[in-house]
């Protein structure tokens, strides 16, 4: 199975990891077979799931001793400070591509300062204790006019302010050493996130974990006293309607909301229908039309995939527009894509077993390793052109994507005796991010070596250009124009292949050969 193949059918199954799959009965219950009642974080865990902000699994579990990894943190925090995840901006992590599924949290929590801009992120890394601190100090705005100090934690440490505030406002219960660069697990988080939103309602401060009626059965948490005038628009006030010369723009995106959200919920059914027909078949234990209906529920899984992203397109367009008649559309469409999200994730989580994921690790490391070893070939061969380093750039970075797209859905799915398999392939992905970097290196010599040269060539033709004006010689302003023209060309010829290579470490070489392109077609111009 090639890459390709492999990152189509996981596109749909890239879970959050809040809400893993969606909460069953039980769990809405606050009831999960492996948290036991008389464990220490079990009210912790009762709370978070009673808000949806963390999810159990399907199989009625919640993995309390799981890790939690940077790129899940992110996700969590991002749903319990309520951000806005639409229209973020890139943060510019050479391992984080937009198709995660945690990247709209990472981009806007980077954006806040949450997290430091780096040329990497470590999405897969487990959260370490240190870094913990490191994002919630400043997520929640905590401060302390006490640090408490741990053996552990000296006073060089990048972490010493934050771990000490963390400890001095008792989020952390920890005596003795602090642990910093421990693991954190789902349990602690849960018990770290209930203790800081409970620090949060307690203080002077009005804000949105004031807003939360039942957290503690206080109901909102009201202020006496109200400024002058509103300082700014509150979030929930209804949108101004917008003038009658857009209203072909409203019905239009009125028709594409209603036939959005007809087709999520045709193509839901179809899941429906599939899932019937695959099950009557594991009935009658007919294995040759077992495979051929997983194959047609691929297939529609990934129908339904790609119009869960038209839908989120067209819903932030629709916001976009911002108008107040469409709110109503919006919320529909919201749901529909919830609820089709619901539908892909419970459906992986149910319907693939170990065999199905065995193959597809295993294939996913056979295709991992082929693209590192074409990428090493290109790094080593200077004779390779820029098309050929950019397809390689582009295969490993989304083979790179596929496969942490098929771990996100391993990790969310009921098999969990695959650990070998999981661990090869989360090496082979350190591995390739390694290579990855070396490409992009190559890139950046390769560039700027020829920026140089452009640079040089350019200011060489109009320097002969100039002597030639200079002296009023016509053939030899004919000749100069010509071998700038020339010039001017390959460098033009030049940009345009960069332009299609989409490495954000570049843009300053290509917007230095842009100028060095614009002067010279000025000089070209004056000279005529």
């Amino acid at each position: 199975m090639s890459f390709k193949k492999v990152l189509t059918t996981f596109s749909a199954a890239a879970l959050l990891f809040t809400v893993p799959v969606t909460i069953s009965a039980k769990a809405e219950g606050l009831s999960f077979k492996d948290v036991p009642k008389d464990a220490d974080y079990y009210p912790f865990v009762q709370k978070l799931t009673k808000f949806k902000i963390l999810g159990g699994y399907e199989d009625n579990t919640f993995k309390p001793t799981q890790y939690v990894t940077r790129a899940q943190a992110a996700s969590i925090l991002a749903k319990v400070l309520e951000l806005d995840l639409t229209n973020v901006k890139d943060p510019g992590f050479s391992d984080v591509s937009k198709e995660n599924s945690h990247y709209a949290a990472i981009a806007k929590l980077t954006e806040m300062g949450v997290f430091s801009k780096q040329e990497k992120f470590n999405p897969n890394n487990p959260l370490t204790r240190a870094q913990m601190a490191a994002i919630l100090v400043p997520a929640f705005n905590l401060k302390s006019d006490e640090i408490k100090t741990y053996p552990d934690v000296k006073k060089d440490d990048w972490h010493y302010h934050v771990v000490g505030t963390f400890g001095a406002l008792n989020i952390t219960a920890v005596e003795g050493n602090y642990n910093p660069n421990g693991y954190v697990k789902r349990a602690n988080l849960a018990a770290f996130i209930v203790r800081l939103i409970n620090l949060k309602r307690d203080d002077d401060k009005q804000d949105i974990w004031d807003q939360w009626k039942d957290w503690d059965n206080r109901g909102i948490i009201q202020f006496p006293g109200k400024p002058d005038k509103d300082e700014e628009t509150p979030i929930d006030s209804p949108k101004p309607p917008k003038d009658t010369d857009d209203e072909q723009e409203l019905k239009e995106l009125e028709k594409a909301i209603d036939s959005a959200v007809d087709d999520l919920e045709d193509t839901q059914e179809e899941v429906e229908d599939v899932l019937e027909d695959l099950r009557e078949a594991e009935d009658d234990n007919d294995k040759e039309e077992i495979e051929e209906e997983k194959e047609n529920l691929s297939k529609v899984l990934n129908e339904l995939d790609k119009l869960i992203i038209k839908a989120e397109d067209l819903l932030e367009k629709a916001k976009k527009a911002d108008y107040k008649e469409l709110e109503s559309d919006e919320r529909a469409l919201e749901r529909a894509i919830r609820d089709a999200k619901k539908v892909v994730d419970e459906t992986y989580g149910k319907t693939f077993d170990k065999e199905y994921y065995e193959e597809l690790l295993e294939e996913t490391i056979e295709d991992i390793e082929e693209a590192i070893k074409d990428a090493e070939r290109a790094i080593k061969d200077n004779s390779n052109s820029i098309n050929s380093l950019n397809r390689a750039y582009e295969d490993l970075t989304k083979m790179i994507e596929s496969a942490e797209k098929l771990l996100d859905s391993y990790d969310d799915s009921n098999v969990d005796t695959l650990q070998d398999e999981e661990e090869e392939l989360l090496d082979l992905i350190d591995e390739a991010e390694s290579v990855l970097k070396e490409l992009i290196d190559k890139f950046e010599d390769k560039l700027d070596n020829q920026v140089d040269y452009f640079e040089d060539s350019l200011k060489a033709a109009m320097d002969e250009l100039d002597d030639a004006i200079d002296e009023d010689n016509r053939g030899d302003i004919y000749d100069a124009r010509e071998k700038l023209e020339g010039i001017l060309e390959n460098a033009e010829n030049l940009l345009k292949q960069y332009r299609n290579v989409n490495i954000d470490k570049l843009q300053d070489e290509k917007e230095s050969l842009e100028k060095a392109i614009k002067k010279a077609k000025d000089e070209l111009e004056d000279s005529k």
